[in-house]
């Protein structure tokens, strides 16, 4: 077997780390729906989301709230994720300004890391804004599995963990959403990318050359 090729991309990586390189989380949704527009709902002021369990350790870096109609929510929003015990380990006011991602507007926090195999709780204040329920499909990053939805009312903008729930594995509401990315899954900036590509063609000239 020719073991050049992984010398040389050993020797590609030492030299990126002798000039400071610098890597880049890849950001995804916890999950993706498509709402029924018939279910997009606001009753009240609730604390609500749902209960997950991380499959591998992630790293949370955003924290977002859902725009039913893509065009601007019409008031700020807390969210946050909660461990199973009530307490807060991250959280953000999510503006109408953020920018949108897909049916989300999300606000980036400091990296939160979550080790694999526990529960954790996602949830949002919904004020006045339209949240969703019963979607007519949804598919959750396999980073994590989605065990229940999570409510309790609350007043204001006062996010609290919430204790009540309909019963596991029932899809139920979605206010909050989250951006992840596996610890190890990152990419080099486009300034690495260069010097990568520069060392490898004179590595592969020199050994053409041979």
């Amino acid at each position: 077997m020719d073991h050049r090729p992984k010398r040389v991309l050993a020797a590609m990586l030492a030299a990126l780390s002798v000039l400071g390189y610098t890597g880049t989380v890849l950001a995804v949704p916890a999950f993706e729906a498509v709402p029924d527009p018939d279910y997009d709902s606001t009753n009240d002021n609730w604390s609500l989301g749902f209960q997950f369990t991380t499959n591998q350790p992630i790293v949370v870096s955003a924290l977002g709230f859902y725009d039913n109609g893509q065009d601007g929510l019409v008031e700020s929003h807390s969210v946050g994720i909660f461990d199973t015990s009530g307490s807060l380990l991250a959280s953000a006011i999510v503006e109408p300004s953020d920018p949108l991602d897909g049916l989300f507007r999300y606000h980036l926090i400091d990296a939160l890391t979550l080790p694999a195999g526990q529960d954790f709780i996602a949830a949002a204040v919904t004020g006045t804004e339209e949240y969703f329920w019963g979607p007519l499909s949804i598919a959750w990053d396999p980073s994590i599995t989605f065990v229940m939805d999570r409510y309790d009312l609350t007043t204001g903008d006062n996010l609290i963990f919430p204790t009540s729930a309909s019963g596991a594995g029932l899809v139920r509401w979605f206010g909050p959403n989250f951006q992840i990315g596996a610890a190890e899954q990152v990419i080099p900036e486009p300034h690495c990318l260069a010097i990568l590509a520069l060392g490898g063609l004179g590595l592969w000239r020199r050994r053409r050359k041979r």
